[in-house]
């Protein structure tokens, strides 16, 4: 079904066009004769709202792409859940500027949705208890790129739904070591061959996503900059070799695609056609639900950049910068490097019983 913003619509109204009020009105028989149990998902606004059907459950997702309130008003009652399953990614980190240097890191990806999994190769995390109150939503920036030739780029900001907050990207480097966040940053070729940038807490349960990969060079004539990671995939790292060493582009690592929004995935940006870091991308581009990409590291002679991760990450086809609203990582370029990709959070809770 169609998306629509709760700030304008009554959620209570039957112009919703939606079914909630008819699943508001539903009740399970409790035992017989008059005695019925009323049964109802939790109530709350903020944020732009999307129903959907998924296997005869109805959901009600929040996707937020601006700091703003959910605010639960109700909670859950009767067989339906009183559980919120969400996705939380932070700003990806901004590409270095100069050849042979590095892309930034995707934004944190954090992730309880049922069947799906958190960055950095964890399983989803718990669902949240929704309590009445405000939750705080405040989506990270992407970080800036990095400016003049020589400059390395700079890290994403955090995100933060109520208790769960993810780590902004790592930023691409200029320098040996990519930087740290919650997907690292790649590293630069200078002065000597560098190494990947870190993701924060991987490997382990409170990974948010993955390393970036080391640059290198020849020391004579070539010259590459690493990849930054993704939330599913590590950045392509640089093959090493004889002198000249092989010379490819390097891409981003990819991110995750998520179906919280909906079957029809009203969010996030197509896989490349093009492969996307170690976990490797559809072989043709796909529709959308990816989220938190890395963007892709810069080589000389001839000058290229490597495409981004799925998920909005910089570099071929999509251009240097992250994509807004995907946490992408920003790619690496000799003269205007990538700015990483804003973050986004997604929330969603069962509407109505499974079985009506």
């Amino acid at each position: 079904m169609g998306a629509r913003s709760s700030k304008i619509t009554s959620q209570n109204n039957r112009s919703d066009g939606h079914l909630l009020e008819y699943f508001r009105s539903t009740f399970v028989r409790g035992g017989g004769g008059t005695n019925f149990v009323a049964s109802q998902g939790l109530t709350a606004t903020g944020g732009v709202i999307s129903d959907y059907e998924v296997s005869g459950t109805y959901y009600r997702a929040h996707i937020f792409t601006s700091t703003e309130t959910f605010d639960v008003t109700a909670v859950a009652t009767g067989s339906v859940p009183n559980a919120i399953e969400y996705v939380v990614v932070a700003g990806g980190g901004g590409g270095a500027t100069g050849d042979g240097y590095g892309g930034g890191g995707a934004g944190g990806y954090r992730s309880s949705v049922i069947g799906e999994n958190s960055g950095g190769g964890n399983s989803a995390e718990s669902t949240l208890t929704a309590s009445v109150g405000p939750y705080t939503v405040t989506i990270g920036a992407g970080g800036p790129h990095g400016g003049p030739p020589g400059a390395s780029g700079t890290a994403g900001s955090p995100t933060v739904f109520g208790p769960i907050t993810s780590t902004g990207g790592g930023a691409g480097e200029r320098f040996t070591t990519g930087g740290a966040g919650g997907s690292g940053g790649g590293a630069g070729d200078y002065p000597r061959n560098g190494r990947s940038g870190p993701a924060n807490n991987y490997p382990g349960p409170l990974a948010q996503g993955y390393p970036g990969s080391f640059g290198a060079s020849d020391q004579t004539n070539y010259t590459a900059g690493g990849a930054g990671g993704g939330a599913g995939a590590a950045g392509q790292s640089v093959p090493t070799g004889p002198n000249p060493f092989p010379h490819p582009t390097i891409a981003g690592g990819n991110g995750i695609r998520t179906a919280i929004a909906g079957p029809s995935y009203p969010i996030g940006t197509p896989g490349p056609a093009t492969p996307g870091g170690t976990g490797g991308a559809p072989s043709t581009a796909v529709t959308g639900g990816w989220l938190a990409g890395g963007g892709g590291g810069v080589r000389n002679s001839p000058v290229a950049r490597g495409a981004g991760g799925a998920g909005g990450g910089g570099g071929p086809p999509n251009g240097g910068n992250g994509t807004a609203n995907t946490g992408g990582g920003g790619s690496g370029l000799p003269s205007t490097s990538g700015n990483g990709g804003s973050g986004i959070v997604v929330v969603r809770y069962q509407i109505a019983p499974s079985q009506l």
